[in-house]
């Protein structure tokens, strides 16, 4: 038989500690107050043994205070583990906060098992992660210096024709005449202030790039430099920020603990899904939505990309490019049905760093709950045939659950429109189908004669034909002929003769660039 635990609940502020001790078989805690001295802790610490029959969980809010007290209290038969404050639940009927109800309320949830523990990092993690946090500081004070800058020069009616922050920029301010001597001691000074942050940022570079060259740096920043749009100081960054990436079991709770997952207000048969959460590490949710950015131009290796992998293992090098190949498309599809494609950057920060949240397991090994994962060279081994552009986009929107259905729009001459009588017909196709129909009509194939009856196109057999539809499509004539297949049978016989009209005026406006009759 195990024995009986004693749960204890710190609320921890800079001077004083307020300690519920929850006994056993004890219904009501006791709560008493001390020092945030390392002498009065070391004394409560000898006391909660004292007064315990067995073990001693404690437990205390994240915050301003750090991690010193979790590592003065866990000695001996004491366990002290730090809580998110963000996910103490709350009653939404409190109106009144203490220190000894906070202290009282911590003890409970603990004991009730309602509390999530945070990760608490080691001294030597601790040291580089407040480095790479001075330097994100660095940054933001330079971009503050900046703008007061350029609100200055535009106060007074001075436009730069050209790119603001360069040597030409910086040539442009200097030559600048000011008509009164105050003026020019404003500029000096905040000139001299972005002088002193470039030279502290340049500092504080070299010191990351040391870093990053020391175990247990210099591995896993190496596998991240493989990715696009991650160097050196976003790797370190990430790492810094994110301590352990194992102790993430599957990329959604890698995204979940980063903020980039939507927010859902469901209720009944009512499902609300919004935007991302936005909770977590800002940093670190910053770092990867920039990174993401770089998967909007299309897949390719520069020459900076083949520098930083070379020497990296293969299969590391394989999971940056399937990153690239899977996001580059998804973000151009995800950015066109969302109406911009700013919208996109945040889904697809998930393949990509899934596999960067997977690369330190050994190959042929996974996690529990993870997602098998496979590189470019999955589709020459196995045989199988590379998924086609129509296939892809059935895809996406198979993974975008959270999106609202958008409304079957009807179709110019179609049986759904309102006839001028009265009347009211029946809905046509929707504009996703016209639009599968379109594409392999684009791609090579012809409106065969028993499309009305339930056919499907026609194409000419060719596999390499090229879609002038969308820039840097390869879609081969049979994925026309899948999309086709599966799309006609949705059809009635007058609708089928609406969207052959269609299909024939689409391919009609790209053989003939100008304006076509009909449209």
């Amino acid at each position: 038989m195990s024995e009986p635990i004693t749960y204890v609940g710190i609320d921890a502020h800079k001077v004083e500690l307020h300690v519920a001790l929850l006994a056993p078989d004890a219904s009501a805690p006791v709560i008493w107050k001390v020092q945030n001295e390392a002498r009065a802790v070391e004394r409560l610490r000898r006391k909660l043994e004292k007064a315990a029959p067995g073990p001693v969980a404690c437990c205390y809010e994240a915050g301003p205070c750090g991690y010193v007290l979790q590592r003065q209290l866990e000695r001996g038969r004491v366990q002290c583990q730090v809580i998110a404050p963000a996910l103490v639940p709350r009653k939404p009927g409190e109106r009144i906060k203490t220190d000894r109800r906070d202290a009282r309320k911590l003890a409970e949830l603990h004991r009730a098992g309602l509390l999530t523990e945070v990760r608490p990092p080691t001294p030597a993690e601790e040291a580089v992660r407040d480095l790479c946090r001075a330097r994100d500081d660095a940054r933001a004070d330079r971009q503050r210096c900046r703008h007061r800058l350029g609100k200055l020069l535009l106060r007074r009616g001075l436009h730069y024709p050209g790119r603001a922050w360069t040597q030409a920029h910086r040539r442009w301010v200097n030559g600048l005449t000011w008509p009164h001597p105050a003026d020019r001691v404003v500029l000096d000074d905040y000139l001299l202030a972005i002088d002193q942050l470039d030279a502290r940022l340049a500092e504080l570079d070299a010191q990351l790039a040391t870093v990053a060259t020391t175990d247990p740096y210099r591995e896993p920043v190496g596998w991240l430099r493989c990715f696009r749009g991650i160097d050196t100081l976003t790797a370190m960054l990430l790492l810094a920020e994110l301590h352990d990436v194992q102790r993430f079991p599957t990329a959604r709770a890698l995204m979940a603990y980063l903020g980039l997952v939507p927010g859902e207000h469901s209720s009944g048969e009512r499902h609300r899904r919004g935007p991302i959460t936005k909770t977590g590490n800002t940093l670190a949710r910053r770092l990867v939505v920039e990174a993401a950015w770089h998967y909007r131009h299309r897949p390719g290796v520069s020459r900076t990309l083949a520098q930083r992998r070379s020497g990296q293992p293969p299969r590391v090098i394989a999971l940056a490019d399937k990153a690239q190949q899977r996001r580059s498309f998804c973000l151009v599809v995800i950015g066109a049905r969302a109406g911009t494609p700013g919208l996109a950057q945040c889904p697809a920060t998930r393949s990509d760093f899934a596999c960067a949240a997977s690369m330190r397991v050994p190959p042929g090994v996974r996690r529990p709950n993870a997602p098998p994962t496979a590189g470019l060279a999955h589709w020459s081994t196995t045989g199988s045939p590379r998924p086609s552009a129509a296939s892809n986009q059935r895809a996406v929107r198979r993974r975008q659950p959270h999106r609202r259905p958008r409304r079957r729009k009807l179709l110019r001459g179609s049986p759904g429109v309102r006839p001028r009588d009265g009347t009211v017909a029946r809905r046509g196709p929707s504009v996703a189908a016209v639009r599968r129909l379109s594409t392999a009509a684009v791609v090579g194939g012809r409106p065969g004669p028993s499309l009305a009856a339930g056919g499907a196109f026609v194409p000419p057999g060719r596999a390499g034909d090229r879609c002038p539809g969308r820039r840097g499509c390869t879609a081969p004539g049979l994925a026309g002929r899948r999309a086709a297949s599966a799309t006609a049978a949705e059809f009635t016989p007058a609708q089928a003769d609406a969207i052959t009209n269609a299909v024939n005026l689409a391919a009609e406006r790209r053989r003939r660039p100008g304006r076509v009759k009909g449209g």
